[in-house]
Parts: structure tokens; C-alpha cells; sequence
């Protein structure tokens, strides 16, 4: 396949999988998605440039654990893989979940993620996170910092609606100092504020909206019931909604549910105004923001 990207596409990491209605669902269970990396976003951060670089895909299937169903997670189709990193080395490491159904709620046992990027997008300002909470189709692109020599830390995923236990996704180990010096290639300050990208989502913000809409999830409560949207199911060839090019537009998504949801846009990336706690977000454009349980956002 041959891509063909506009100057102005986001850099970052991006996914791709499957889209058959009805049966996506099942298909990326069973595997199919993968990474799409999209530009130089190191060249935003030039004190990181040349640091070694990973990219770890979190998929979920329906397994077995001590007997019971169970939602298994895997880095990279490794349901236990091992890391290295060498004392005071940074690493550049794109995380993205690629899976199906899973929200994952990340963290690196005693240590930080200072996040460059997220869902494609970088960020205002970087920022150290203990823990990175990634729904379906949500990624982030962060620097890790090695520790001292010979100290292991534990990639883990805290539990999430629907799932009950602490997975243990894999292990990184630090190593001693590389020779030269390289290991310590790309430390120092956090890089500073990104006061062009500060405007232009200031100015999205402040934006005055073209027209305002509310879109109302609904869970399936029964046999037979299905997920709508304004009550509304998904019908192939109908097009519900039309936005002129160019519009500014106000969106409130209501999930009228029990269950976590999540609102991904493809090709597309929004300002959250409100991730239902009053708060608005602007370190960043999205794709993907999270929806919880009879929540508005």
C-alpha cells in the first residue's frame, strides 16, 4: 500500500485494523491491527533525538486464568516480555492499545512517563504521569528513564471496569552504563512549552461553535438489543450526521449506561472541553476520550 499524507497530518503513532461491520470486533481479537508511525515527532523534543526507540502494542483476547474466563493481555503478542535499559539511559516509547474490548490503566513500577504525545498529537507542554490510562484505540508517546544498575521494574495494568485483578504485562531491567556515555544520551530538563501549538488550541478553545449536538450511547439491555447512538443503530450506506467543512462545532456525549464507553473519531482530532469532571483539557487534540458510566463529557 502507498499512503499518500498531507504536509499538516499529525507525526505520531498511529493504528490500523479492520472495519467490516459486525464483525470487527471478533477480527481484532483475533489479532488484526498494527502500528502506523507517521513522521519525526522527536524533532519537537530535540534534546530526545537518537535516543533508542520501542513500540509496544497491547492487545486483549478472551482467555482462561486460574480456570475461569478471562480478558489476557500481551505486549507485542508476548504475554511476559522483558525489557532492558541501561542506567540513566532515556528510551522513546510508543504505546498504543490496538485491542478489541480492554482498558488499560499502565504503569511502570517506580518510575515516571513523561508524555510527548498523545492519540497522534503532541503535546503542549510535557508532562510526568504515574500511570497512562489507555481505552481501546488510545496511545501515548513517552520517555523512560533507567535507574540504577540492576533494578527491575514491573510493567503492570491496574484493573478497570470489568477486569479484577493486576496484570502483569512484562518486566524492564536496568543494566550498567553503555560504553561512551551513550546511556545517558538525551537527558535533561523537560523540554519547554510549545507556544505556537499553545495558540492554536487557545484559539480552538475560545472558538465561537457553528452549531451544537448531543450524542446520547446506549448499552444493550436484553436479547436481541442492540448499541445506539440518539437511538439510532448503525446502518451501512446512512449517513447520520453532516458537518460543513471548516465548522466549529460543540459536542456533548452523553453515556446513558452501566458500562465504561469510549468515543473514538477516525480521521479526525477534537479539544475536550469537559471529561465530565468540569475540567477541560487542553495539553493536547484527541482522537479518543473516555466516557464513563452515566457520565457527560
Amino acid at each position: 500500500f502507498a499512503f499518500r499524507l498531507p504536509p499538516w497530518h499529525p507525526e505520531g503513532l498511529f493504528w490500523y485494523h479492520p472495519h467490516p461491520h459486525g464483525v470487527s470486533d471478533g477480527q481484532v481479537l483475533g489479532g488484526m491491527s498494527g502500528a502506523i508511525v507517521v513522521g519525526d515527532l522527536l524533532k519537537y523534543f530535540p534534546q530526545f533525538r537518537g535516543v533508542p526507540e520501542r513500540i509496544l502494542l497491547i492487545k486483549d483476547f478472551q482467555g482462561v486464568r486460574n480456570g475461569k474466563p478471562a480478558t489476557i493481555l500481551n505486549v507485542n503478542g508476548d504475554p511476559s516480555p522483558h525489557f532492558n535499559i541501561f542506567a540513566g539511559q532515556n528510551q522513546f516509547w510508543r504505546i498504543a492499545n490496538v485491542g478489541a474490548d480492554a482498558y488499560v490503566n499502565l504503569h511502570l513500577e517506580g518510575k515516571r512517563f513523561l508524555v510527548l504525545a498523545r492519540d497522534g498529537n503532541r503535546v503542549v507542554q510535557p508532562v510526568w504521569q504515574d500511570s497512562l490510562v489507555l481505552p481501546p484505540a488510545a496511545r501515548a508517546e513517552v520517555i523512560v528513564n533507567g535507574g540504577a544498575p540492576g533494578r527491575t521494574s514491573r510493567l503492570f495494568a491496574t484493573p478497570i471496569q470489568f477486569q479484577t485483578d493486576t496484570v502483569w504485562l512484562g518486566t524492564l531491567t536496568t543494566q550498567g552504563l553503555a560504553s561512551g556515555g551513550t546511556a545517558a544520551a538525551g537527558r535533561g530538563a523537560v523540554p519547554p512549552r510549545d507556544g505556537t501549538l499553545a495558540d492554536s488550541i487557545r484559539r480552538l478553545f475560545n472558538a465561537r461553535a457553528n452549531a451544537r449536538r448531543t450524542f446520547t450511547f446506549r448499552s444493550p439491555t436484553g436479547s436481541g438489543s442492540a448499541f445506539t447512538i440518539n437511538g439510532d443503530t448503525f446502518k451501512v450506506g446512512t449517513i447520520n450526521t453532516r458537518v460543513p467543512l471548516g465548522n466549529v462545532e460543540d459536542w456533548t456525549l452523553v453515556n446513558d449506561s452501566d458500562e465504561l464507553h469510549v468515543s473514538h473519531i477516525h480521521q479526525l482530532d477534537f479539544l475536550v472541553m469537559d471529561d465530565g469532571t468540569g475540567r477541560a483539557d487542553t495539553l493536547s487534540l484527541r482522537d479518543v476520550v473516555n466516557m464513563p458510566p452515566n457520565s457527560t463529557v
